[in-house]
């Protein structure tokens, strides 16, 4: 994306991004590969910077962003793992946006936008509802995206 097409705040994601896929991804990024797992303090990091709510708005717990500054953080992430960029995606789009739209508690929502919690995203889900009395999400998958590091489906 040319430069002059992004507005600042997104050139000020872009820059932040990039310092930490420089850093923290890149020097993990053989040993995530290796393990299939995210480390903790990683998904910590990520979660310090906003960057597993980027597109839900600051009321409703996120960073507020907008979804062309996510698309700049997971392709600068993807450009040292595609593993970390995939889990960014599952943790903000199957994880943060998906609690925040289907009523799910806040403290569900906080606790993976904050990295507590890694959430798992199923694909194909029929019958997908939350159900209050159990706190969890019910219903039939084919396909369970992060299911190995999950502590939410």
């Amino acid at each position: 994306m040319r430069d002059e097409s992004l507005t600042e705040e997104q050139r000020m994601v872009r820059d932040m991004i990039a310092e930490l896929t420089a850093g923290s991804v890149a020097s993990q990024a053989v040993a995530i590969d290796e393990t299939s797992t995210i480390g903790e303090g990683l998904r910590q990091e990520l979660a310090e910077l906003g960057l597993l709510s980027v597109p839900l708005s600051e009321e409703a717990g996120g960073a507020g962003f907008d979804f062309v500054s996510l698309a700049l953080v997971l392709a600068s992430i993807a450009s040292e793992s595609g593993a970390v960029a995939q889990h960014v995606l599952l943790q903000t789009v199957g994880g943060v946006m998906m609690l925040a739209e289907t009523g799910a508690p806040v403290e569900r929502l906080e606790a993976v936008a904050g990295g507590e919690q890694a959430a798992a995203f199923c694909e194909l889900a029929q019958g997908a509802a939350w159900d209050r009395n159990a706190d969890c999400v019910t219903g039939e998958a084919q396909c369970v995206l992060g299911g190995v590091e999950a502590d939410l489906f």
